[in-house]
């Protein structure tokens, strides 16, 4: 009778010990791109914070790297890379960063699962990805170009030419189906120069500058052999009209710009995720759409145009 009253005390507190120690929620963060492009470091970083502060978040991360290898074995590669991971980790929620893993590896393999997603940074709209409202939530990435180009046509009201210099790549194709109706409505024509290297590109820049009356720089993560401190002086040698960004990373080659704040993508994701994982259903959150701006002014190049 004694060894059953012991073994009954012992085993009570065995359970009441395992059930206090709550099991770790798993998030899984796909970011699009590498370690080092700024824009999706500061969505990381936000993200890592606010589950820093909580214990019962076990995060894992994986680097689709659609910038640095888009070609189509590279992307099969990454793909089965991140199967792999996501198979071993199964996470409770998915937290995905920008189109190209969104279109890649979400949408084809994800999806199906019906586990939560909270996607952020997919530019202008999600439509066609068709995403179920029942398991995805996200914030998107709406550029603050409306209110970049009002400000430019102020200070410049006769410009009506404008030359979009970028990457190419499937985003920034999709991005000019979402800036040629705001240039329309400014009465802007806009020539779209999507280029491969450094070298095309500087071509291109200077070609803008005798065609344009504005530039736009959106990015420039895929353009290959891309040299930071030449393509500053290189600007700084040629540039005759005003270079604008709505990307902070780009500001050391625009002289003004209007920019999203990444920071805000990664907050929201993460603040979504915990309330998921609390038990909101994903289809009371729905699809939000950021906010915040930033201005800049890049005073050596200003002062180069009499900005």
């Amino acid at each position: 009778m004694r060894y059953f009253i012991f073994y009954s005390i012992f085993f009570w507190f065995g359970c009441t010990h395992l059930l206090s120690q709550t099991p770790a929620n798993k998030v899984l963060y796909l970011n699009s791109y590498h370690a080092g492009y700024s824009s999706s470091d500061s969505v990381m970083a936000a993200i890592k914070e606010a589950f820093g502060k909580n214990k019962n978040i076990l995060l894992q991360t994986f680097f689709f790297n659609a910038k640095k290898e888009n070609d189509a074995p590279s992307i099969n590669k990454n793909v089965q890379l991140f199967l792999k991971q996501y198979d071993a980790f199964q996470p409770d929620l998915l937290i995905v960063s920008d189109d190209d893993a969104m279109r890649e590896i979400v949408v084809p393999f994800i999806l199906k699962d019906s586990i939560p997603v909270v996607f952020c940074g997919i530019n202008w709209s999600t439509e066609e990805y068709h995403l179920p409202k029942t398991t995805t939530a996200g914030m998107l990435e709406v550029l603050p170009i409306k209110s970049l180009f009002r400000e430019m046509k102020k200070r410049y009201p006769a410009a009506k030419r404008i030359t979009v210099l970028s990457e190419s790549s499937p985003v920034e194709k999709k991005n000019t189906l979402y800036l040629n109706p705001i240039f329309k409505k400014l009465n802007l024509a806009a020539t779209y120069e999507l280029v491969n290297d450094f070298a095309t590109w500087k071509i291109k820049f200077e070609e803008a500058n005798k065609l344009s009356d504005i530039i736009y720089l959106p990015t420039n993560g895929t353009i290959k052999g891309w040299d930071v401190e030449e393509a500053k002086n290189f600007i700084k040698a040629t540039i005759k009209k005003p270079v604008v960004t709505c990307d902070d990373f780009m500001m050391p080659y625009a002289v003004y710009g209007e920019t999203k704040i990444a920071k805000e993508q990664g907050e929201w994701a993460a603040a979504t995720a915990l309330a998921i994982l609390s038990g909101k259903a994903a289809e009371r959150i729905g699809v939000a759409q950021n906010r915040l701006s930033k201005r800049w002014l890049n005073q050596e190049l200003a002062k180069r145009i009499g900005f």
